[in-house]
C-alpha cells in the first residue's frame, strides 16, 4: 500500500512492493495537458544534495513509466518491487517531464518513505515443530540438600548419576 499527501507530494510505500501513481498533469489554469511525446524521469536520492551519479534509482521513459494516457495528461511511473526490495528509512524524489526541449519539474522534491513491513527480505525461519520437546539430560535439584542430579537415557536404560554442587557435569 501507498500514500501520497497531496499537499506536499510526500510518497509512502511498504518496501518491496509495487508502486504506480497516476501523475496528472495540467495546465495554468488546471486543465488536463496533452504530455503525448513528453519524456520522463523520476529520481530517488538519500539526500536532497547528493548528485545524481549517487542516486538510490532513477526510472524514465520509456520502459520507467506508462505513458499510454499522456495526451489526457496522465502518467504512470513504475516503481517496482526491486527497486524498493533492499530500502528501508526515508529517501527524497522528484518527478522531471521534458516536453517541446523545455525540462520541467512536475513533482518537487520530496519525501519518499520506504518502511519495513512483516513481509521484508530475508527467509522466513522454518515453522517450529509443536508439543515435542528432545531431552539429553535432566537436571534434577534436591531442594532439601541443594545438591543436582543428572538423569539420562542410554541403550533405554534410565542412569542417574550425582550428586554434585552445580550443573552441568
Amino acid at each position: 500500500m501507498y500514500t501520497i499527501d497531496p499537499l506536499n507530494g510526500d510518497l509512502v510505500l511498504d518496501r518491496g512492493d509495487y508502486v504506480d501513481p497516476k501523475l496528472t498533469i495540467t495546465d495554468a489554469a488546471g486543465a488536463s495537458l496533452n504530455v503525448a511525446g513528453a519524456t520522463f524521469r523520476l529520481t530517488v536520492k538519500a539526500s536532497l544534495d547528493d548528485s545524481l551519479a549517487s542516486a538510490i534509482f532513477q526510472i524514465s521513459t520509456p520502459s520507467g513509466f506508462d505513458v499510454s494516457q499522456a495526451a489526457s495528461g496522465i502518467v504512470v511511473p513504475l516503481i517496482t518491487e526491486a527497486l524498493t526490495e533492499a530500502l528501508a528509512g526515508d529517501y527524497y524524489y522528484d518527478v522531471e517531464m521534458v516536453l517541446s526541449g523545455k525540462r520541467r519539474t512536475i513533482v518537487e522534491p520530496a519525501l519518499f518513505r520506504v518502511r519495513k513491513d512483516i513481509g521484508d527480505v530475508g527467509v522466513a525461519p522454518p515453522v517450529p515443530v509443536t508439543g515435542y520437546l528432545v531431552l539429553k539430560a535432566l537436571y534434577m535439584e534436591d531442594t532439601a540438600t541443594g545438591q543436582f542430579y543428572k538423569r539420562v537415557i542410554t541403550n533405554g536404560q534410565e542412569i542417574w548419576t550425582g550428586p554434585s554442587a552445580s550443573y552441568p557435569f
